[in-house]
């Protein structure tokens, strides 16, 4: 199976992502979300291992790959998960791109991302850092395996300090769980964040969130359309206030991003 592949396998409608590839070192992931999506087909999801002869494949495979799109490290399994403080799977990746000219954007929760400003500097990646919530009580509960929020709040803010552009995901937005917040949460990432990424909660079978939210404001996987456009028209005009830049994610109102790309991928340098 090959370990760089085009994003949006689904061919997702709502999805606004420009193309690129996506990159798992590992399969499943310890920080164990209860709203994670990968329930659907990831046989224990909760469960970090890495790739089987990850690097080789990797570094095979980006020969053949088309460099002018980047690489995003990862989007169902964090690549910063605590096995990678041993295995190093992220970060050889990373230096592999950066010596193949590639570009690359890293999604994650976690603070171990620090480790390779080295190399995320030198190369010009940009890092979409995920805040869902300020509250660790919400955290332990939703997101028990990840880093509490002042840790990914501090890597935020030594993020910027190293000069790495970065996105602030807020996602899942959760009314009755971190919607209130929301507010706060834009101040506390204001200073820091170049760009914000929202996103409604989607259920998918299995998802352990079921039975802790309202599920008269659903159809199927989604909120009610009418429910989302609320939630996502008041996100913008809150994050419009504080002048940073906006979108959705898989919302289906791309007429309310504001921002070059939906995904951060924008802060690349030389992305174009």
């Amino acid at each position: 199976m090959s370990v760089i592949s085009r994003f949006d396998p689904w061919k997702g409608k709502l999805c606004t992502c420009p193309p690129k590839y996506s990159v798992q070192p590992y399969t499943g992931c310890s920080h164990a979300c209860v709203y994670c999506y990968t329930v659907a087909y990831v046989p224990d999801y909760k469960r970090g291992r890495p790739k089987k002869n990850f690097l080789r494949q990797f570094e095979r495979e980006i020969k053949k790959a088309d460099l002018s799109l980047p690489l995003s490290f990862s989007n169902s399994s964090d690549p910063y998960q605590p096995l990678e403080k041993e295995l190093m799977l992220t970060r050889r990746a990373l230096e592999i791109t950066g010596k193949n000219k590639g570009k690359a954007i890293v999604v994650t929760k976690s603070p171990l991302v620090l480790r390779d400003v080295d190399i995320i500097g030198r190369y010009g990646f940009t890092v979409s850092l995920t805040i869902t919530t300020l509250r660790e009580e919400i955290s332990s509960f939703i997101e028990p395996g990840a880093p509490p929020p002042q840790e990914r709040l501090n890597a935020l803010k030594i993020l910027a300090q190293e000069g790495i552009p970065v996105s602030v995901r807020i996602d899942p937005l959760i009314p009755g769980i971190n919607l209130r917040e929301f507010e706060k949460i834009l101040d506390a990432v204001a200073p820091y964040a170049s760009h914000i990424i929202v996103s409604t909660l989607k259920l998918y079978r299995g998802s352990e969130i079921k039975k802790h939210i309202d599920l008269s404001l659903y159809s199927g996987n989604y909120m009610k359309e009418e429910i989302r456009r609320e939630i996502i028209e008041m996100a913008q005009e809150k994050t419009e206030e504080r002048g940073l830049t906006f979108s959705s994610c898989r919302e289906g109102f791309p007429e309310l991003n504001t921002g070059p790309t939906c995904d951060g991928t924008h802060l690349i340098v030389n992305y174009i």
